[in-house]
């Protein structure tokens, strides 16, 4: 089930509501040091979005690095940021979530890939430009009954758009979207 969630306008508000929800049945997408500190001690498996995991041996040094850095650019000795993402970090992420999926299928927990025709909701190949600007390139999602799903990205980078196409709000430019109980409505882009 795909659910929209509003939280308040608190600084953490969202990282609180995540976290608070957040078990062992939970993927947790997110380069927030502090945010995938949390949801380790509540279980969750967490992956940042280069595909690196974070877990309970190496959160500890990353939380270490993370205030370090803090510390180095409040003090002006560094500026700048992360690296862009880049097609290796999708693919580290792609195969990282992969393994994770698989890992929690393999102890028994709820979070699984369904069968097909088992999904709520299915996304396929989704693409969506604004302004010549892709937005969303070969978006996949497959979500079953009883999952949750929690998109977690920068201002700008399309969370609220994709959730505007699985409701059927936007029309993306290329894919195909599936709901329950709708069949499969093949999308192209135009002169395609």
């Amino acid at each position: 089930m795909v659910e929209r969630v509003t939280v308040g306008a608190g600084l953490d508000a969202a990282d609180d509501w995540i976290a608070a929800h957040a078990d062992a049945r939970s993927i947790v997408i997110t380069s927030d040091v502090p945010l995938a500190s949390r949801c380790i001690k509540a279980g969750a498996q967490v992956i940042a979005a280069n595909g690196r995991p974070f877990t309970d041996a190496s959160i500890g040094m990353a939380l270490a690095m993370r205030n370090l850095m803090a510390d180095l650019r409040d003090a002006g000795q560094m500026s700048g940021g992360p690296a862009a993402f880049s097609a290796r970090d999708r693919s580290a992420f792609l195969a990282e979530l992969d393994r994770t999926i698989r890992r929690l299928q393999r102890q028994n927990h709820s979070v699984r890939v369904p069968p097909d025709g088992a999904a709520l909701v299915q996304l396929g190949g989704i693409g969506l430009t604004f302004g010549g600007t892709p937005l969303l390139e070969g978006v996949d999602l497959t979500v079953a009954a009883g999952e949750r799903v929690c998109l977690v990205g920068r201002n700008g980078s399309g969370k609220s758009t994709l959730l505007k196409i699985v409701a059927g709000l936007v029309d993306p430019d290329k894919g195909t979207r599936f709901l329950q109980p709708r069949r499969d409505r093949a999308l192209s882009s135009p002169g395609a």
